[in-house]
């Protein structure tokens, strides 16, 4: 009798530490699932990015590799094909330290303070309502207020306006002297400057703006400074050093989100989201990505 309540005691313990815990996907390589039992019917769901909530187990289709981190800081590294319960999983402790460990609190501080791609719509969908069609002037999307690398190839300017049939008229401004430095008329809600370093001097401050032509409204104006020849490539450069440095090498959505959260950590938002840009260009049917961007992105733009 004894020894069974030493077994209960330890099951429920077992237990009770499982439960307490949460747990996010932080990768995901190839076809996985996870499941959960109702009325003793298994429902199979595809697993994604993010905090998961109420599975039992995990299914790894041949080749696929799966991250799970704990809400303590441990990694378990799932890597071969098979069903995976919970409740055996081994856990690692991951280093504060490291660049693994500070990608986990990086990825638990991206899912807490971005909501989810409904923040994508809900800004324009209010765009949408407060212009009313043609009353209200663009809102400007990219780029943001602060500095801005001229040497990351072509520069895109992208804005959101309920209209589907206007002309817009961008410029972009020399700060001081209020010269138009660059102009340009177009249908889209878009404009990309292929060659920037054409129109734009290092560590200098401009603005930007787009106004519809034939109507006199009061425009937006958002001040950029750009940044000295190499700065971008540089700090791209050292981050992905330090990602290639780790113990557990990131690979995919999660060094993506790194490589975000860094530039982010030192106030670089535009170097974020162009890189950001430059990861869909670069992966345009991953759609988990884009969703990840989009949260980052449009919760920026309500902050702004």
């Amino acid at each position: 009798m004894k020894r069974l309540l030493i077994i209960v005691f330890i099951f429920l313990t077992s237990y009770d530490k499982v439960v307490s815990q949460t747990y996010s996907i932080i990768h995901i390589e190839g076809e996985a699932y996870y499941y959960t039992t109702k009325v003793e019917k298994k429902t199979y769901s595809k697993l994604v990015f993010g905090p998961l909530h109420n599975f039992e187990s995990i299914v790894l289709k041949p080749k696929a590799v799966v991250k799970i981190k704990r809400n303590d800081n441990y990694v378990s590294v799932l890597n071969q094909e098979g069903t995976f319960n919970l409740a055996h999983l081994d856990f690692k402790e991951v280093s504060d330290n490291s660049v693994f460990g500070k990608f986990c609190k990086y990825f638990e501080s991206f899912f807490t303070n971005h909501s989810s791609t409904e923040s994508k719509n809900n800004y324009k969908n209010n765009i949408y309502a407060i212009s009313r069609g043609l009353a209200s002037p663009p809102s400007l999307d990219f780029p943001l207020y602060g500095a801005l690398p001229i040497d990351a190839g072509s520069l895109p300017f992208i804005w959101t306006h309920a209209c589907d049939t206007c002309e817009y008229i961008f410029t972009v401004n020399d700060l001081d002297t209020r010269e138009i430095i660059y102009t340009e008329m177009t249908n889209q809600k878009k404009i990309e400057i292929e060659s920037p370093q054409k129109y734009l001097k290092p560590n200098h401050k401009y603005y930007w703006s787009v106004k519809i032509a034939g109507m006199d409204l009061e425009y937006e104006n958002i001040e950029f400074s750009t940044v000295g020849n190499g700065s971008y490539q540089s700090k791209l450069s050292d981050i992905n050093v330090e990602i290639d440095q780790s113990s557990i090498p990131l690979k995919g959505v999660s060094k993506t989100i790194y490589i975000i959260s860094e530039f982010d950590e030192t106030n670089f938002i535009n170097f974020a989201l162009l890189y950001s840009f430059q990861a869909i260009k670069a992966s345009p049917n991953d759609t988990t990505l884009a969703d990840l961007i989009d949260r980052y992105w449009y919760d920026r733009l309500v902050e702004k």
